[in-house]
This record gives structure tokens, C-alpha cells and sequence, in this order.
């Protein structure tokens, strides 16, 4: 049973400092709890209905270690933040296959960034569909989960401007043929 052994006020006045430990001195908690006279409230708990509340700034430093974190809600996911966010520095996500998903407010054609058996991919995750796959080759498919070519497209292409071939340019798997400007025909072999 756990027994409070020191419990005093901090010299500057804004805390007390306190140490628990259990009946057999197995365990020892040392803490301080700090506080404006002016804060609003500190409530501390113990069951899982109590919990921590606080207004004004918080700081704490060390680690932490919890279940749901919620910044300006009520957490649905382990960290959930309601307004915007920003990181200064690296962002990772380490898993299996990693998502990222992008929903706007009317959820309609919402999209996901995944990574998914080596595969980059953005998915339009309303109706199911892979739009543009990138393979670690640099190999790109629109339209097309298995890129053949740096550039597969599945569909037709539009083009506002000019369309260069360096080599040769095929249609439905025929070389065209030319003299360096003017076509001269499809090799039908």
C-alpha cells in the first residue's frame, strides 16, 4: 500500500514536492507539482475515470508514455490533431505498408499516398483505383499498376503541345517510318 513519506512546499512557493513509496519501501516516486496562484485548476487521480486536468501552459520534460494523445479534440487515433500541424525536421512512418491519407471535407474522391511491396503509389481511395504507380526503378505507370516503360499509360494521352520521339515511335506495336521530318508510312511487318 502506497504511503506518503515527504510532502513539501516548494521555497519559491509555486509547488510542493512529495515522495510516495509502497509499505515495503520496494518502490519510491519522487514528484513535484507546480502551480500559479492564479492557474485555474490541477486535478490529479487515480482511477480510470480521474485523470490529469490543467489550464494555462504545460511543460514537462523526460519521457512519456500514452495511450491517446488529442491536441485541441477528443483523440480517435493514438495521436489526433484537430487544426493544423507542422514538423520541423524528418517525418517517418514505419510500417508494412505505409499511408498517408488526404480527405477533403466533402468526402468525395479522397486519395492516399502509400508505399506498398516496393511499389509508390497514389490511390484514389474513393473508388478504389491506383492512379499513378512508381516502381524503385523509376518506372512510371499512370493508369497502370506494372510499369514496362519509364512512362506507361493506360488510356489516352492529350497533348497541348508538341510530342517528341527521340527514336523510333510506334503506333498499336508498328514502327512508324520517316525520312528525318516527313512520315513516310507504318512498317506493316
Amino acid at each position: 500500500e502506497p504511503r506518503l513519506i515527504d510532502f513539501n512546499p516548494e521555497s519559491n512557493g509555486n509547488g510542493v514536492r512529495f515522495t510516495v513509496d509502497d509499505a515495503n519501501a520496494k518502490t519510491t516516486i519522487e514528484g513535484l507539482i507546480e502551480f500559479e496562484l492564479n492557474a485555474n485548476k490541477i486535478e490529479l487521480g487515480q482511477s480510470a475515470t480521474q485523470h490529469v486536468t490543467a489550464s494555462g501552459n504545460i511543460s514537462a520534460s523526460g519521457d512519456g508514455l500514452f495511450n491517446n494523445v488529442g491536441i485541441r479534440t477528443t483523440p480517435a487515433q493514438p495521436l489526433h490533431v484537430a487544426g493544423n500541424a507542422r514538423v520541423d525536421g524528418d517525418f517517418f512512418i514505419i510500417e508494412s505498408n505505409p499511408q498517408i491519407f488526404l480527405s477533403d471535407s466533402n468526402h468525395n474522391s479522397d486519395f492516399s499516398i502509400n508505399l506498398n511491396s516496393g511499389l509508390f503509389k497514389i490511390t484514389d481511395t474513393t473508388n478504389t483505383a491506383d492512379r499513378i504507380t512508381l516502381d524503385s526503378s523509376g518506372k512510371v505507370g499512370i493508369g497502370n499498376n506494372d510499369p514496362q516503360e519509364i512512362l506507361t499509360v493506360e488510356g489516352n494521352i492529350s497533348a497541348s503541345g508538341n510530342v517528341y520521339a527521340g527514336n523510333k515511335l510506334y503506333i498499336n506495336n508498328k514502327e512508324v517510318l520517316d525520312d528525318g521530318g516527313t512520315i513516310l508510312g507504318i512498317n506493316e511487318e
